[in-house]
């Protein structure tokens, strides 16, 4: 199930990385959860949402990924490096 949700993820440890670092944020139920709601094809692009919106809550708690895009692009440019650090490691 998680498997085709990474598919813009190349290498096996950065998927592993990044399937722990949204389930540590989320929990494992509601991630399984997510992705067990939309149709197969929604998966990657849902995976990716709640990517970005993970690491947007880890910098900004308050507004996550929205947020930092909505104060400017300094924090845009930040979500978007964290986000890559997280999917590249």
């Amino acid at each position: 199930m998680l498997r085709q949700c990474l598919q813009h993820i190349d290498s096996p440890q950065a998927q592993a990385h990044a399937i722990l670092f949204v389930a540590k944020f989320l929990g494992r139920a509601a991630l399984v959860s997510f992705v067990s709601a939309v149709p197969a094809t929604h998966c990657p692009a849902l995976f990716q949402s709640l990517l970005f919106e993970v690491v947007g809550r880890t910098i900004n708690p308050a507004g996550g990924a929205v947020g930092l895009i909505w104060i400017g692009n300094s924090a845009s440019q930040r979500l978007t490096w964290c986000s890559a650090a997280a999917v590249d490691e």
